[in-house]
């Protein structure tokens, strides 16, 4: 596993800073699972071209960034 982003992120309205780290896994292999069914209703592997609506905007960022290979991006910081 590596870590290949870092996002640095201030939401709006809010005084408590986050930071949000992305990794990528060096091998994959079966299916994911849902073990928390009270957070998550489901699990599954979606292209970068098609994710599924709607999706938290920090995930939209660092997805964009990652692909460009930028490995830092700050976020809702004036």
């Amino acid at each position: 596993m590596s870590l290949v982003h870092v996002l640095d992120l201030l939401d709006p309205g809010s005084t408590i800073p986050r930071v949000g780290l992305f990794f990528a896994p060096s091998r994959c292999e079966g299916e994911p699972l849902v073990r928390e069914p009270e957070s998550c209703t489901e699990w599954r592997w979606w292209p970068l071209d098609a994710l599924p609506e709607p999706i938290v905007e920090y995930t939209r960022v660092a997805l964009a960034a990652i692909s460009r290979g930028a490995l830092y991006t700050p976020m809702g910081w004036s």
